[in-house]
């Protein structure tokens, strides 16, 4: 069965550069959710196509932003990939030590704005997969057969954020699910943003998690805890910006 790609559009020219006409999606069936006509939530939008699976469904899928662009052939990144993990271009872990807990990124992207202008190369590289608490909500893979088994399901109290961070945590607290990180060549046509949605999504995420026992941390507002408190003079390292040599120009980013 065809693997597919799975996302909610409204902008249409943008989605058909990244993913409807991106030839390293060429093997992939596509869903895409137009919320022009009727905009809604993200995870009522995956639900309903999680919902609409046929019962002997086998493949893999993959929930991304309609701005989210692999730069490498995705059928053959997800044949090789385990079943019972979900993944993700990029992700974070909060690493337990003796005195303090440590915050690591892992995974690297190129970002850059719409228009295709201001590149910076972001994150750690991650030469195979590695182990992390949580993905970002530009990209998430998962394979139909780990949905269907645990009766995964996006929360449909959040809209515009958090809705991976959240399904990563409650995957892991409730069914021991882990989460890594894939190296994916790719360009993500945005920078994340920690507004009024994103505090909103988190706060609700926060009072959900506040009995769990771990701590789990976010890409986009990588200071951001829910679940257990970290422990007091926590150490957070920051995703790296690179300095690199990109569409021939080379741009200052700080470290």
């Amino acid at each position: 069965m065809k693997p597919v790609v799975v996302s909610v559009v409204r902008d249409h020219v943008m989605y058909g550069k990244c993913v409807a006409d991106n030839p390293y999606f060429a093997d992939f069936e596509k869903v895409c959710f137009d919320n022009n006509v009727q905009n809604l939530a993200i995870p009522t939008r995956y639900n309903s196509f999680i919902d609409g699976m046929a019962p002997d469904e086998d493949r893999w899928i993959v929930f991304c932003h309609e701005d989210w662009m692999p730069r490498q052939d995705m059928s053959k990144l997800v044949s090789g990939l385990d079943k019972s993990r979900i993944y993700g271009p990029i992700g974070v872990f909060v690493q337990k030590r003796l005195l303090r807990d440590f915050i690591i990124p892992v995974g690297c992207i190129d970002m850059c704005d719409k228009n295709g202008l201001r590149h910076v190369r972001v994150g750690r590289s991650c030469p195979r997969s590695g182990r992390v608490d949580t993905l970002d909500c530009q990209c998430m893979i998962i394979h139909s057969d780990l949905l269907r088994r645990y009766g995964l399901r996006f929360d449909e109290n959040l809209a515009f954020d958090m809705y991976v961070e959240d399904f990563c945590a409650w995957a892991h607290a409730r069914h021991g699910i882990k989460t890594f990180v894939v190296p994916v060549i790719c360009t993500h046509f945005s920078y994340g943003v920690t507004g009024k949605s994103f505090m909103d999504a988190l706060e609700h995420v926060r009072k959900k998690f506040h009995k769990v026992n771990k701590s789990y941390m976010t890409v986009v507002g990588y200071k951001e805890c829910f679940g257990k408190p970290v422990r007091p003079g926590f150490h957070h390292t920051k995703f790296p910006r690179i300095s690199q040599r990109l569409n021939g120009l080379v741009y200052k980013v700080n470290k």
